[in-house]
């Protein structure tokens, strides 16, 4: 059994994540899990490709989890504690294709181990689990900035 597949086991009224805030169902965290899928495949995101989170533990990472494995992509997780430049070198080793982040992470593009980083495209973690009304292509206005 994969590990998305769990999601399909619960009844949809049980229990399926606590978390400090409020309890999570499995019909919810089905329907946040397929809506998180929808942003990240709109974003470009297909199988086989690597996609860094950086974020702190939580139901947006669950989300942006089991999305990513149902997506068949592959998660690379990066310690949000780590400095820019320790977080540039994995997401460029592991050549990620986008970063899903709670807050932007500013690279140094003049920095030689740091342009590949500062080119990966971030978009915002919270953004899983929130209802897509249509998938779309990649749009560099959809990427995280230091406005936002």
């Amino acid at each position: 059994m994969l590990v998305h597949e769990l999601l399909l086991r619960g009844k949809s009224d049980h229990t399926a994540i606590i978390t400090r805030e409020h309890r999570i169902t499995y019909q919810i965290l089905q329907q946040k899990v397929a809506d998180c899928r929808d942003y990240l495949y709109g974003k470009g995101v297909k199988t086989g490709d690597k996609v860094a989170i950086v974020s702190h533990n939580n139901d947006n990472y669950i989300y942006a989890y089991f999305a990513l494995v149902s997506l068949g992509a592959v998660v690379v997780a990066i310690n949000y504690q780590l400095q820019p430049p320790e977080t540039a070198y994995i997401v460029s080793d592991s050549n990620c294709v986008c970063i899903l982040t709670e807050n932007p992470i500013i690279f140094d593009k003049g920095r030689r181990e740091e342009a590949f980083a500062a080119d990966c495209p971030q978009y915002p973690i919270t953004k899983c689990g929130e209802a897509v009304t249509q998938i779309h292509a990649p749009a560099k206005n959809d990427r995280i900035s230091e406005d936002d």
